[in-house]
């Protein structure tokens, strides 16, 4: 699963939309959005193991 990034201009400039399933946040720094979009996906990897779609990483 990919975390979704738009750029949207507003009347102070500029900002990035993270977002991916009902999550959703904006950022004017291009590097906390890059991290909020890893975390989003780490999250969702983490979630579909523990629900037992995924196999989990052998050791």
């Amino acid at each position: 699963m990919r975390a979704e990034v738009r750029e949207h201009q507003t009347r102070k400039g500029p900002v990035l939309e993270v977002s991916m399933h009902e999550k959703s946040c904006l950022f004017r720094n291009e590097e906390h959005a890059q991290i909020y979009a890893l975390l989003l996906e780490v999250l969702a990897e983490i979630r579909a193991r523990q629900e037992g779609s995924l196999p989990s990483r052998e050791r």
